[in-house]
């Protein structure tokens, strides 16, 4: 199969295609075959990390997870022992970060079932890979330090509505 790699920090132009093994789902885990993928503003800062503190977490010379991407959205090809709530055929999206992994720019990707949501009805595997990661943190954004939510009749300020977050915060 092949999946996008990067071996050293830099611009968008370090990223290759290359092949890969197929991944095998183990005990817990889904594979699914990806129909689209979306680039956020987390895969770009995982080229050429900022600020330079981040690459003892990511890997001080050359990242140490060689895989790019994290949102994706597809069909669950198979599924290991012991998963209950996929099956072959299912529509799901993932936020591979919230798994503590990578690899969404691949023909398939492999993670444990509680990284994946259904797809709901209607929408596509384009609109569905764009929400994982950036929906999420609007949504976090919007939950005020009590964590209750806002609702009808409160004013919101939303300053720089732009990127991947301010859009779906809008």
């Amino acid at each position: 199969m092949k999946a996008a790699y990067y071996g050293r920090y830099g611009p968008p132009e370090v990223v290759e295609i290359r092949d890969v093994e197929r991944p095998t789902p183990a005990d817990g885990q889904v594979l699914v075959r990806v129909r689209a993928a979306s680039v956020n503003r987390a895969d770009l800062d995982g080229l050429k990390p900022k600020p330079g503190f981040v690459r003892m977490f990511m890997g001080l010379r050359a990242p140490r997870n060689h895989d790019v991407g994290i949102d994706a959205a597809g069909v669950v090809e198979a599924v290991g022992p012991g998963v209950t709530r996929f099956k072959p055929g299912d529509e799901v999206m993932t936020d591979l970060f919230a798994a503590g992994r990578f690899g969404a720019f691949a023909e398939y990707v492999c993670a444990r079932e509680k990284a994946f949501e259904s797809i709901p009805a209607g929408m596509s595997f384009e609109e569905a890979a764009t929400l994982p990661h950036s929906a999420v943190l609007a949504l976090q954004g919007m939950r005020l330090r009590d964590g209750r939510t806002f609702e009808p009749g409160d004013q919101v300020l939303i300053d720089g509505a732009s990127g991947n977050v301010g859009p779906f915060a809008v």
